[in-house]
């Protein structure tokens, strides 16, 4: 039955993928009219989510959080959040960002089960936490502008992940956990990291070869602990 859920909004989502009518002339029209939101924003109705979309800058926090009836989320209009926090949505499949620049403090996407795509080409700072966790089916994370975490930057629990591609990303000022993602492989998208500024985690990637987490680990300066360890127990391959 969950397969068969998994495929059907898979379907739905390839019939009108995200960021279809999140760029261009029709985004430029939604969003011509996009206001500064004052306050939190805790969405739970369709309404409400309308309303959310309209919003250019939300000067609090974004909560879109345990909706059942779910299954995109598109905020075309949005470029700056206090905090935006994006979880426990069980149907939804995709996110788009596409006009996202800067988080205030805290970007949370946790434990959304189904979900598949995630789009935020935009985002260039954090100014605290970044996490991305408890998706057992997205298969990548591609954040092509982000330059700085300002706290701590968590991608945990993805058992589906293959692939991390943050290619400007400079440095998190706090710990850089990578944790039980048992399909993650390989490390080399981070090309541009030189400061982990409290300490570096790289543990239980079943699919990454532990010299392959110690050759990463060491590209880059960690200003704290390190524990890279009990990587590679699904291979046979590894040195």
């Amino acid at each position: 039955m969950r397969h068969a859920l998994l495929l059907l909004l898979l379907s739905a989502c390839h019939r009108e993928r995200p960021g279809d009518d999140a760029t261009g002339p029709k985004a430029e029209a939604r969003c011509a009219q996009s206001a500064l939101c004052d306050g939190d924003i805790r969405v739970s109705t369709q309404a409400e989510l309308g309303t959310a979309a309209q919003c250019r800058e939300v000067s609090g926090q974004l909560d879109i959080n345990g909706l059942a009836w779910l299954t995109r989320l598109d905020l075309p209009c949005l470029v700056s959040v206090g905090d935006l926090h994006i979880e426990r949505n069980p149907a939804l499949v995709a996110v788009a960002l596409p006009a996202l620049a800067s988080v205030s403090h805290q970007l949370v996407i946790n434990d959304n089960q189904v979900l598949l795509s995630l789009v935020a080409p935009s985002l260039a700072s954090v100014g605290k936490a970044l996490f991305i966790q408890a998706h057992p089916n997205l298969g990548s994370i591609a954040m092509p502008s982000l330059v700085t975490v300002g706290d701590q930057l968590d991608i945990f629990q993805n058992q589906a992940l293959v692939r991390i591609d943050l290619p400007v990303l400079a440095s998190v000022a706090d710990w850089l956990y990578i944790l039980d993602n048992d399909a993650l492989r390989v490390l080399d998208g981070m090309p541009a990291l030189r400061l982990a500024g409290a300490g570096l985690g790289v543990y239980g990637n079943a699919s990454l070869c532990q010299v392959d987490a110690l050759t990463f680990a060491h590209t880059f300066f960690v200003d704290g602990d390190s524990r890279v360890e009990d990587n590679g127990s699904g291979r046979s391959d590894c040195d």
